[in-house]
């Protein structure tokens, strides 16, 4: 990483426009750069008009306003490539085809019911397993989760129905209609729907307390409620009418879900519908720590960009101060958002007056941590961003939890900076896969703020003012300031207080501080907001005398003559005598 002498993550070729920036140009107290950069030394030849290259810079940073180092010297965003080959190696790993059918049957497998069986042999003719079947029936009535490619036609559609059924039709005491839906598979097709439903229609004959549906969209949406109101077991349908249904219909519900299917993955993909999966998985953004508050603030804005003036954002803070000073920052800057807290530090009577505050608005953020919203329901909140990534899958699992019920539309938000990408794969190991949500995307969301007397362009240009606007607030602001530097150090102490076992992913050593500073609006040096970080020679300190320093004794100093030297209570205190040897 690169830094400039002061550590304060700015580079020395950021350029100054006083007229557009005041508070940067401020000289001493405020802003120290301006009088000891190296930019400014009276024998540049540059700034004395030397160099008619650079005289040209400047007459274009002029025209443009302020133009800030935010989008240099950055971490490349890029995911590592262990996790996007990882669906190659998995491919990789199943090159050689087996025969269609192995050698077992179905009487073979020993958990499998004898009405089961029965029904397989006398219904559908069915006595051998296909080479995916005898793979996958094990592992799924084991209990665990599985991706299986097969060629078409190999028998995938029983290779999951039997063992699903199977665990249904075993629940104690017996299941109805109205214990809500246990299963969810989705399809491409209506007519691989249709085939799939008959299917199921047919492996269902032993067990008539389970009940199948299928919507597929060939009917009104009022009977497939109708249908849904009176309870389904086993839902088969279209990814397009699903996700109508879990956005616009209240009868539908997922708690007591166990099994989901998603069959014919690849084609659903080819076929366009994978904008309409991602909108139920999560999201991550990849941004440089110079830009994770930007970033953040057109994520924000992102809903009053398409028109959703009722939506509610939950934001977690790995800090009390975190929560305190981006909720005071963001209110002050962003005037369009209503901003809410919750922490552990406010009473009971505060949090509660929030909590109703917060669901009586139209629309609003809450920035909280973890601790502060256990124990609390949270309705209506349909979009979910941790700022601050969680230590563990388990944890991530647990946030996005709050976000809204399902059969409602809600979204889940990770922020990573470059460094942090492994915890993706992380995720991918408890089988739970997130879409990037692009930087650039969540900054063009910016450009929907009034800047006025300023003619923005482009995204870049958009977060450079806006950044400029929060380092302002900061710098002019002393309550501000001071919990702009209290969050930082407590953001210090709990990034390095990560356990061992996540710095694989969270390793302290990686955190470049100058450029964290600027995700606090704070343009001092790491230094001097708290001693933070290791000390660097300062230039405007090399003609000052040197103070020695005092002698501590022999608590910090040892000389190389002192040993150490042990006496008895009863010891006399007289020099021992040495023995002649004889």
């Amino acid at each position: 990483m690169n830094c400039d002498e002061f550590g304060d993550g700015l580079e020395n070729d950021c350029v100054i426009n006083r007229e557009k920036d005041p508070v940067n140009s401020k000289i001493f107290g405020v802003n120290r750069r301006s009088n000891f950069s190296r930019k400014e030394k009276g024998n540049d030849a540059r700034l004395n008009g030397k160099n008619s290259k650079y005289q040209k810079k400047n007459n274009n940073d002029n025209k443009n306003g302020y133009v800030s180092s935010m989008f240099k010297n950055n971490p490349e965003v890029k995911l590592p490539v262990a996790i996007l080959n990882k669906q190659v190696d998995i491919q990789a790993n199943n090159k050689n085809k087996n025969s269609l059918f192995s050698t077992s049957t179905y009487k073979d497998l020993p958990d499998l019911h004898a009405h089961m069986v029965a029904n397989l042999e006398q219904t559908l003719g069915v006595t051998k397993l296909t080479t995916v079947q005898s793979q996958t029936i094990p592992v799924l009535q084991s209990g665990k989760d599985a991706m299986v490619q097969s060629e078409t036609g190999s028998g995938k559609t029983f290779a999951y129905a039997v063992p699903l059924i199977e665990s249904l039709h075993k629940i104690r005491p017996k299941l109805s209609r109205t214990d809500g839906l246990r299963a969810l598979i989705i399809l491409p097709t209506r007519e691989l729907a249709l085939q799939t439903y008959e299917n199921f229609i047919k492996l269902l004959k032993p067990y008539t307390w389970l009940v199948p549906g299928m919507f597929t969209g060939g009917e009104k949406r009022k009977s497939e409620k109708a249908r849904m109101r009176k309870g389904i077991t086993i839902l088969i349908g279209t990814p397009g009418r699903l996700l109508d249904h879990a956005q616009n219909t209240k009868s539908i519900s997922f708690k007591s879900l166990q099994w989901l299917i998603i069959d014919e993955a690849d084609r659903m993909l080819d076929l366009g519908y994978e904008k309409d999966i991602t909108s139920l998985l999560q999201y991550y953004v990849l941004a440089p720590p110079k830009l994770r508050l930007v970033t953040l603030s057109g994520v924000l804005l992102q809903k009053l960009q398409k028109g959703q003036t009722s939506s509610k954002t939950l934001v977690f803070m790995a800090t009390q101060d975190m929560v305190d000073f981006y909720t005071e920052l963001l209110t002050t800057v962003l005037t369009c958002l209503t901003m809410f807290k919750l922490h552990g530090n406010m009473t009971q009577v505060e949090r509660m007056e929030v909590f109703k505050s917060f669901k009586a608005a139209n629309h609003g953020v809450l920035f909280c941590t973890d601790v502060a919203s256990r124990g609390l329901d949270l309705p209506l909140v349909d979009r979910i961003i941790q700022y601050n990534a969680p230590i563990t899958p388990t944890d991530y699992v647990h946030r996005v939890g709050r976000t809204a019920r399902v059969g409602q539309k809600g979204e889940a938000t990770l922020f990573l900076t470059p460094h942090e990408a492994m915890f993706i794969a992380k995720l991918q190991d408890h089988s739970i896969v997130a879409s990037e949500l692009k930087m650039d995307k969540c900054l063009t969301s910016i450009l929907t703020m009034e800047f006025e007397g300023e003619h923005v362009k482009t995204a870049e240009m958009a977060a450079n003012i806006l950044q400029s606007r929060f380092e302002t607030a900061v710098l002019e602001q002393d309550r501000l300031h001071e919990l702009g530097c209290n969050a930082f150090k407590s953001w210090v102490r709990s990034y390095a207080s990560y356990p061992k076992s996540s710095r694989e992913v969270f390793n302290f050593k990686d955190c470049h501080l100058g450029h964290y500073a600027k995700s606090f609006a704070i343009r001092d040096a790491p230094r001097i907001i708290g001693g933070i970080g290791k000390p660097k020679k300062d230039p405007r300190m090399k003609n000052q005398r040197k103070i020695p320093k005092a002698d501590s004794g022999a608590l910090f100093k040892k000389r190389k003559s002192d040993k150490a030297i042990s006496a008895s209570e009863f010891d006399s205190g007289m020099k021992a005598k040495k023995r002649k040897m004889n």
